[in-house]
């Protein structure tokens, strides 16, 4: 739960639930020319008032697209009833890319300001992944493997650049770049591959990989210590609130080497 209407306590009215009434009951209610769409599943959200220029406020994963909210352009965040987000009060644009699942946002493309979202598909097309810029614009989709992956940022080099993990597995598993180019390959030396993360457990602000299943647990790191006067070191999601259905965010964040305290 997170406090987003400004007045320093979680409302019951600011509670998103699972469900999503993406269009009003009645025509009244509707936009002009578009038809009846109501109570839409919904597989994540990331509710973030008050963020910098060029980043995601809000983020709706439902079963037919993701809805972006901008919500300092509503003064009442759109929250009508406890139950419903109406999309004449909260809802600024809806891009279709089928059943939006395991979404990520973060810093995956050097070449384009602020940050990224990138979603996977799961019900009836899965593994079409689409990347989509701070301002809604889709960018590019493609499909690297035909399954659901976790889609985690992958903070390996400390650049300020992200990769986006898959899974584990050696065939179809690995990690991707910002233009859904599969860069790094996990080596077939026998590790576990049923499960996957990605956190800094050790060492600097930089990522671990972690490989599991029932019985072991591998973790991957890198071989040399970072070099250079700062470091990446985005904040992410609390760990306690680890889902399947949530969006993972990785807040662009510096830190100095000399002194550990972020920039």
């Amino acid at each position: 739960m997170q406090e987003i209407d400004g007045t320093g306590k979680i409302a019951r009215s600011a509670l998103v639930y699972p469900m999503v009434q993406l269009f009003g009951e009645t025509s009244r209610d509707r936009p002009q020319g578009r038809s009846r769409e109501a109570s839409l599943y919904l597989s994540g959200t990331s509710l973030n008032p008050e963020v910098a220029r060029n980043q995601f406020e809000s983020v709706l994963h439902v079963e037919r697209g993701i809805l972006v909210s901008r919500l300092r352009n509503h003064s009442s965040y759109g929250y009508s009833t406890p139950m419903a987000i109406r999309s004449k009060d909260f809802i600024d644009q809806q891009i279709r890319v089928g059943h939006a699942q395991t979404s990520t946002i973060g810093k995956f493309r050097e070449d384009l300001p602020g940050l990224q979202l990138v979603a996977m598909n799961f019900c009836k097309n899965p593994g079409i992944i689409s990347l989509i810029q701070h301002d809604g614009t889709l960018l590019q989709q493609e499909e690297p493997c035909h399954s659901g992956s976790p889609m985690l940022p992958v903070n390996w080099r400390g650049d300020g650049t992200e990769f986006i993990l898959l899974s584990g597995n050696v065939h179809e598993g690995g990690l991707l770049n910002g233009r859904l180019q599969r860069v790094v390959m996990f080596p077939d030396d026998g590790h576990p591959d049923l499960c996957a993360a990605a956190m800094n457990v050790t060492g600097d602000p930089r990522d671990e990989i972690l490989l599991w299943d029932q019985n072991r647990v591998w973790i991957y790191t890198q071989g040399e210590p970072f070099s250079g006067n700062r470091i990446y070191a985005p904040r992410r999601n609390p760990p306690e609130n680890d889902s399947n259905y949530r969006c993972n965010v990785s807040w662009s964040a510096w830190q100095s080497m000399s002194t550990n305290v972020p920039e």
